[in-house]
C-alpha cells in the first residue's frame, strides 16, 4: 500500500483543521464551522490511525485485530455524513435542508451501529491491512460490515456528488464553483474506488482473484479523498489570493507601461501629478495600492492632455511624439480625447496602445539620430523636454 497519498491527506488535514480551529478560538463558532472541523478532523484520523506504528499501538490496547480499519471506517462514515450536512444545507432553505437531514441522519446512524456492531461480533483475523477487504470478500458472510461500509459510501458519496454539481450551478463565485466542481470529481474517484469493492464481493466468491486491482482501488481513493480535501478549502481559500494577485500583477504591468506617456505628458504639465514618481526606479518600487495609482495615472494623463490642447481644441500644444503616437493608436478622428464613447477597458487599452506607441516613436528618432520631438513654432514652455 502507498504512503505518500496518505501522508499527504494527513498533513493537509491536520493544516486544515489547526486554521480552522485557530479561526474558531477567535470566536468564529457557527454550526457550518463545528461540522466542517468535524469533516476535517475525521479525514485526518481516518488517515492517521492506519500509519503502521499507530495500528499496531490500537491493537495492543484494545485486544481487537485490525482496530485501526473500524476507526478508519467510523471516520470515513461520519466525514460523509457531515459532507452531507454541510452541502445540504448550502443548497436548500433552512426548513427543507433540516427535513433532508433528519433522513439523513437516520441512516447514518443506523449505519454506523450495524457496522461497529457486526465487527465486533464478527472480529476479523489479523490479516494484512492491504488486502484486508480483497481477503474477507469471499467470506462476506463471515464478515457484513464489509458489505455496510462500501453501501454506505456508495449512497453518502452519490449523494456527495450530486449536490457538489447541484451547488456548483447556483453557485456566484467562480472559485466557489470550480471548489465544488473539485470535490465532485473526488466523489466520482471515490464512487469508482466503491464500484471495485463491489466487484470485490461479486467476483470473489466465484473464485477470482482480483488482487491486481488493489493498487488501482486504493490510489482512486487516496486520490478523491485528496480532491474533496482541495475543493472544501484549497480552492475556495487561495482560489480568491490567486485572482487577487493576477489583478495586482495586471495593474502593475499597466501602470508600468504607462510610464514613459506619463513622464512625457508630466514634463509638459507638472501640476497634473498628486504624488508623481521622482525616478524610474521609485515607480519601478511602487507596489502598494497598485489599482490607485493606476487609476491615478489615468486621470493624470488625460488632465494633461486636456491642459495642452488648445482653445479651439486643436493638438499645436501638444508634443509632436504624442501626436504622432495617437494617430498611430488609430484616432485620427479624434486624437487626444475620443474617449466620450470608450468604456473604462477601452480607454485603458487605447491609453496603453499610445503609450506603445509613444515609445516606438522615440526609438525610431534614437535610430534616425533626430531629437526633435516638438513641433516647430511651439511656445516656450512646450519646447521642454
Amino acid at each position: 500500500m502507498k504512503t505518500d497519498p496518505r501522508t499527504v491527506c494527513l498533513a493537509l488535514g491536520c493544516a486544515i483543521l489547526l486554521y480552522k480551529l485557530v479561526g474558531m478560538a477567535r470566536g468564529r463558532r457557527d454550526r457550518a464551522t463545528v461540522v466542517f472541523c468535524l469533516y476535517v478532523g475525521l479525514s485526518a484520523l481516518s488517515y492517521l490511525v492506519l500509519l503502521p506504528p499507530i495500528a499496531a499501538r490500537l491493537d495492543r490496547w484494545t485486544g481487537i485485530p485490525q482496530t485501526a480499519g473500524l476507526l478508519s471506517g467510523v471516520c470515513v462514515l461520519g466525514l460523509t455524513a457531515a459532507q452531507q450536512y454541510l452541502l445540504v444545507h448550502w443548497t436548500y432553505s433552512p426548513e427543507l435542508a433540516r427535513h433532508k437531514m433528519r433522513r439523513r441522519c437516520s441512516f447514518w446512524v443506523l449505519a454506523l451501529v450495524a457496522y461497529v456492531g457486526t465487527y465486533l461480533v464478527f472480529t476479523p483475523g489479523s490479516q494484512r491491512f492491504q488486502y484486508f477487504y480483497l481477503e474477507n470478500a469471499h467470506k462476506v458472510w463471515q464478515a457484513p460490515y464489509l458489505l455496510i461500509y462500501i453501501l454506505a459510501c456508495v449512497v453518502g458519496q452519490a449523494d456527495v456528488v450530486h449536490h457538489c454539481r447541484r451547488f456548483a450551478k447556483i453557485a456566484d463565485r467562480a472559485w466557489l464553483r470550480w471548489g465544488m466542481l473539485t470535490m465532485a470529481a473526488g466523489g466520482a474517484l471515490i464512487l469508482m474506488y466503491g464500484t471495485i469493492r463491489v466487484v470485490d464481493l461479486v467476483a470473489a466468491p466465484m473464485g477470482l482473484d482480483l488482487r491486481m486491482l488493489e493498487p488501482v482501488a486504493w490510489t482512486l481513493g487516496d486520490a478523491g479523498a485528496l480532491l474533496e480535501l482541495l475543493g472544501w478549502v484549497v480552492v475556495p481559500v487561495l482560489g480568491p489570493r490567486l485572482s487577487a494577485m493576477m489583478r495586482w500583477l495586471r495593474d502593475y504591468r499597466t501602470h508600468r507601461r504607462l510610464y514613459p506617456l506619463w513622464r512625457t505628458l508630466y514634463q509638459e504639465v507638472p501640476e497634473i501629478a498628486l504624488r508623481p514618481s521622482r525616478t524610474w526606479l521609485s515607480d519601478v518600487l511602487r507596489l502598494r495600492d497598485v489599482s490607485f495609482w493606476l487609476h491615478r495615472r489615468i486621470i493624470e494623463v488625460h488632465d494633461a492632455l486636456r491642459a495642452l490642447r488648445t482653445g479651439d481644441g486643436s493638438s499645436e500644444g501638444v508634443p509632436a511624439m504624442v501626436a504622432v503616437a495617437v494617430a498611430r493608436a488609430g484616432d485620427r478622428d479624434s486624437p487626444l480625447m475620443a474617449v466620450r464613447d470608450r468604456g473604462p477597458d477601452d480607454d485603458v487599452t487605447w491609453l496603453l496602445e499610445l503609450a506603445d506607441e509613444l515609445v516606438t516613436c522615440r526609438r525610431s528618432l534614437r535610430r534616425s539620430g533626430s531629437s526633435a520631438e516638438y513641433p516647430v513654432g511651439i511656445a516656450g514652455r512646450d519646447a521642454r523636454s
